[in-house]
């Protein structure tokens, strides 16, 4: 069994990200692994936001881009809804600074 987690600015989430879950949850599968969940979790504000002033891109705070993520998931056919929901830990304001993949990955 497996779960897939996916992390990033995710500014905003989009259906590429979804496409992108659902490829990998079938790639595994075809692997003879069950995919059991699937996580998008958007990366805390203090990763994303000096990206955005890097590229000149505008800029969602990580409370908006859990609720476009959680949106996008809910427009989804009821299988996708199934085993794909919104990791809300990343964007937890209250980690002083973003956490690396590793330390997400244990959290969720």
């Amino acid at each position: 069994m497996c779960v897939l987690i996916t992390t990033g600015a995710m500014n905003p989430c989009h259906k590429g990200h979804v496409r992108m879950m659902q490829l990998a949850k079938d790639a595994v599968e075809a692997h003879g692994y069950t995919c059991i969940g699937g996580v998008l979790s958007p990366s805390h504000d203090k990763y994303v936001q000096p990206k955005c002033d890097r590229l000149n891109t505008s800029f969602e705070n990580g409370d908006s881009r859990n609720k476009i993520a959680d949106l996008m998931i809910n427009d989804l056919d009821q299988e996708l809804k199934k085993w794909l929901s919104v990791g809300l830990w990343e964007t937890d304001l209250h980690h002083p600074n973003w956490q690396d993949f590793p330390v997400v990955f244990r959290e969720l």
